[in-house]
């Protein structure tokens, strides 16, 4: 981002910052993209867990973790049943059958909850900088439903999630940004990215948040692998 002339010794000091807080989210949107290729779809993960339930397992071929998020609320299943240490490998397979039974898969097209996810820190950031808001609107006519940039803002948050996933399309972020107007109300940076400006404890390493956060331990569940394809 160019340094526009004739600021303030404070505009300066807001757009440097501005500057960290942007480099903070796009690598965790890069770190995210890369977590991402080495796991299963949601929607998929949870027809391998339905399969494996009922003793039908897929070919040999690469191993594949499922979703996080399925991990996640396998693990908040074993805490509500007592296990708070993330229990066994039985323990897991114990509570699969109802698991996979009680969660829906999802319908429609899947949502890219990373790119939306940075491209709402990314709006905050602006207009915490800038003090205006990152918008766009439809197309009138028969394109109706393709979004536009009405903002430098919006611009700006284009150029840079192509910069960092040449695959995502300006369609796709503005749409985002269009949808993401009521979500950012009342929003900060740190709601976001809790982790932005945290320091590190010395004697444990672990992360020191910001006033009004807390670090919560959790113990994940076993991981869970899925053969992918076959091995021939």
């Amino acid at each position: 981002m160019a340094m526009p002339p004739n600021l303030t010794r404070a505009q300066v000091a807001r757009l440097d910052e501005l500057k960290f807080r942007v480099g903070h989210a796009l690598q965790n949107f890069a770190s995210c993209r890369r977590v991402e290729r080495e796991y299963m779809d949601y929607n998929d993960s949870l027809r391998f867990l339905r399969d494996a339930v009922r003793g039908k397992f897929p070919a040999e071929g690469t191993r594949r973790r499922i979703h996080p998020i399925i991990e996640i609320g396998i693990s908040i299943k074993l805490e509500q049943r007592g296990l708070r240490s993330g229990g066994s490998a039985e323990d897991v397979a114990a509570i699969l059958p109802e698991f996979a039974k009680a969660v829906p898969i999802k319908r429609g097209r899947p949502g890219d909850t990373t790119l939306n996810h940075t491209v709402q820190g990314l709006m905050v950031a602006w207009r915490w900088a800038t003090g205006r808001a990152c918008t766009a609107k439809l197309k009138d006519g028969n394109d109706k439903y393709t979004p536009v940039s009405t903002s430098r803002g919006s611009d700006l948050i284009v150029r840079l999630i192509q910069e960092a996933d040449a695959r995502a399309t300006s369609y796709t972020i503005l749409r985002a940004i269009y949808e993401s107007r009521k979500a950012v109300e009342g929003k900060i940076f740190s709601d976001y990215f809790p982790l932005y400006g945290a320091r590190v404890a010395p004697d444990s390493g672990a992360p020191i948040l910001g006033p009004g956060m807390k670090l919560e331990k959790f113990i994940p569940a076993h991981p869970i692998y899925c053969s992918v394809g076959t091995a021939r």
